[in-house]
């Protein structure tokens, strides 16, 4: 005789988790229209059910969205895009408000990984067009840092840019994305392994012998 199969590996979600679940489901539709727009379909309620009951950090970012999910309703390319934008325009300026840029990409962060968790457990998007778009939101929370860096620096009068154009393409440093952030395939746990390299010559430095202060 053949195999037997064990169903233990199989074992449904307790009744009550599930039950609860529904209920936060529910809440989420009740906190706005575009929530109630997100979650009218079968489809919709499914995903969010699964996010509710298994995933707790999608629960909370669930619960905080729910009352301003409009960025969520044109669909999770639109989204994704959106978050993309938030990280450029979190160190642009003249000047740049460390405090404010932290408080914008945690935002657009938070949102990028509910965006890219739904279209995942919703099959709208495959495993590698998710690891290529946690990929896309991390270059993009990196360039947004290192201009922030780069315009502090200037702020203090170590260096000098240009405003016409972007402040690292001029600053002589090249950040180098290694391992699983390189390669294009971060998962939702990876941390992101850079090398910093700088050029002291192509540096805009007020002060030729202060590279080494300026960028380490």
């Amino acid at each position: 005789s053949g195999p037997t199969m064990n169903t233990s590996f199989f074992t449904a979600p307790p009744p009550m988790r599930a039950d609860r679940a529904i209920d936060d489901r529910e809440a989420f539709a009740s906190a706005g229209d575009a929530a109630a727009a997100f979650a009218a379909s079968p489809a919709a309620a499914a995903t969010l059910d699964a996010a509710f009951a298994d995933a707790p950090f999608l629960a909370d970012a669930l619960r905080w969205t729910a009352p301003d999910a409009d960025w969520l309703t044109a669909g999770p390319d639109a989204a994704l895009d959106a978050q993309l934008d938030a990280c450029a325009a979190a160190a642009q300026g003249e000047t740049v408000d460390d405090a404010a840029t932290m408080r914008a990409l945690r935002l657009a962060r938070r949102r990028a990984a509910l965006t890219i968790a739904l279209a995942d457990l919703g099959g709208a998007w495959t495993i590698a067009r998710c690891a290529a778009a946690l990929t896309r939101f991390a270059d993009a929370a990196i360039q947004a840092a290192l201009e922030a860096a780069l315009a502090k620096a200037e702020s203090r009068g170590r260096l000098r840019f240009d405003p016409d154009a972007p402040r690292g393409a001029q600053s002589g440093l090249t950040v180098l994305g290694m391992g699983k952030l390189g390669a294009g395939e971060l998962n939702y746990s990876s941390d992101v392994d850079l090398i910093l390299i700088y050029d002291p010559e192509r540096a805009p430095l007020t002060d030729p012998d202060d590279a080494r202060r300026v960028f380490t």
